[in-house]
């Protein structure tokens, strides 16, 4: 037996590895590609050219928030044109984008700028140009871009998709009849030269025959988002998160352990009505993420009925949302969703254009669960602040802020439902599951599809349970190895070796 003085030491040696653990895996999540995330938030720039009441900081440090009003306008009129219902007179486009394919391109031109405009010297070790040189029309010229792809590879080591991406992008942007660019020409009036990117030559040429300048780009982009395409690597595992769910048998009964450790950590009692509700909420929106399979956009924004006349199916398109309602007919509560409220509206999916109808079981006691968040729990939550109309709502002790959810927000609060139920953490031996890592709403799509692969095999159904083609499973969602489809083809052919 150890010496009694050894006891607290070997105490304390336990207590510190399982606390390393839980620093590791649960709050600070340091895998490959999180340890690359956090250097570079630590390292972070941007240029912003829209109106935004974020701190305003030096343009040429480690990050880059200004920039001149002619970029502004430039971004500014790109996005409109891409977005409005109808394109100006006179010019011509190829689709129309929705808001969040607005916010991908808003990203990507907000770090092309950053990168180009932040200090060589700093630790983005950014080109360095002028900010009031720098103008919408430089993205033209081949050269401006390899750099940025050359930049972008030194940086994270390698290329992924998001390279191959910005440069589709930048064949749409320089496309005859339909490129933004295309039909902008006058913007070559303000292209300057800039040492080691563009030359005076560049720029007389630009100005003097800008389709030709443009006919230039589109092939360029054509040839580097192929060979691209060829050599990108995934650098975050989409599954990582997740592994252990997708590992078990029933991945859908595995999340479910998440669910039912809310429920008993509510059957505790003792909590604070405020700390009660969201517990509650925390159920209800993994609950309706494992039944609808929705996208975080449109599970987040989705409006609940609460008299005997649901909104109309026009007037839900025109909002692109979707409603929980209560269907006396059926005594069922519906989720019904405009298929224009999807991101992939046009995905055969949605058969000629029709909503998304889904009638949720009342399983896990989901529906007195309901009855008792819309009672009282959703009005804790939301206080004093005027009603979203949303069923899901952001809680705010101070009383302060919207209460509805955001991306950013409705990720936050996954994630805590995670990190406080889900994970198994040693240090206090609570928690479902072991090994599990903190993930938003977007896993559980995953976590589906994989189920009803493993469950049926098929990839079509996997598809019509996350509203998507079998093509986008295979290739994003569902996580079918070879063991799991020999067994279950083994599973399917048993009888027949019977005498």
């Amino acid at each position: 037996m150890a010496p009694a003085r050894q006891l607290p030491r070997i105490v304390r040696s336990k207590a510190g590895r399982n606390k390393g653990l839980v620093n590791r895996n649960i709050f600070y999540n340091t895998t490959a590609f999180r340890k690359y995330q956090s250097q570079a938030v630590r390292e972070a720039f941007g240029i912003n050219y829209l109106q935004s009441k974020r701190r305003r900081l030096p343009l040429h440090g480690d990050v880059s928030t200004g920039a001149p009003v002619h970029l502004k306008e430039e971004v500014n009129a790109l996005i409109s044109f891409k977005t409005a219902t109808l394109p100006p007179e006179g010019m011509d486009r190829l689709g129309r984008w929705s808001a969040s394919t607005a916010h991908q391109k808003n990203v990507y031109l907000n770090l092309f700028f950053g990168a180009l405009i932040s200090s060589p010297d700093s630790r983005v070790a950014g080109f360095g140009a002028r900010a009031e040189d720098v103008t919408i029309a430089l993205l033209v010229f081949p050269a401006v871009w390899d750099w940025y792809l050359a930049w972008r590879e030194k940086r994270r080591g390698f290329f992924t998709a998001w390279e191959t991406g910005m440069m589709i992008f930048a064949k749409s942007l320089s496309l005859r009849q339909t490129g933004w660019l295309r039909q902008n020409g006058w913007l070559s009036s303000r292209l300057k030269p800039i040492a080691g990117l563009i030359s005076e030559a560049d720029v007389e040429r630009a100005q003097n025959d800008w389709d030709a300048v443009c006919d230039v780009m589109q092939l360029h982009a054509q040839r580097r988002s192929r060979a691209l395409a060829a050599v990108e690597q995934v650098h975050r595992d989409p599954f990582e998160a997740i592994e252990p769910i997708l590992n078990a048998k029933s991945p859908i009964q595995e999340y479910r352990k998440i669910t039912k450790q809310i429920i008993a950590h509510l059957g505790r009692g003792g909590l604070e009505e405020y700390e009660q509700a969201e517990g509650i909420r925390a159920f209800l929106m993994l609950q309706f993420g494992m039944h609808l399979g929705l996208r975080q956009k449109n599970l987040r924004e989705l409006l609940v009925c609460r008299s005997d006349c649901p909104t109309p199916e026009a007037v839900l398109a025109q909002k692109r949302r979707g409603e929980l309602k209560w269907s006396s007919a059926t005594e069922k509560w519906e989720v019904l969703v405009p298929a224009v409220a999807f991101k992939n509206a046009s995905s055969p999916f949605f058969y000629r254009a029709k909503p998304y109808l889904c009638v949720i079981p009342d399983v896990d006691d989901l529906y007195a669960i309901i009855a008792a968040y819309m009672e009282k729990h959703r009005s804790v939550l939301i206080g004093d602040r005027d009603d979203p109309e949303t069923f899901f709502v952001k809680g705010n002790l101070k009383k302060k802020g919207r209460p509805d959810f955001d991306r950013g927000s409705f990720y936050d609060a996954w994630r805590s439902a995670i990190v406080k139920f889900g994970i198994y953490n040693p240090y206090t031996n609570r928690g479902a599951i072991k090994g599990l890592l903190p993930h938003g709403p977007h896993c559980v799509r995953d976590v589906l599809a994989t189920h009803v692969l493993k469950t049926t095999g098929s990839v079509e159904l996997a598809g019509h349970a996350i509203q998507d083609t079998p093509q986008m499973v295979a290739q994003f969602y569902g996580r079918f190895l070879p063991s799991e489809k020999t067994a279950l083809v083994i599973e399917a052919i048993k009888d027949a070796w019977k005498d």
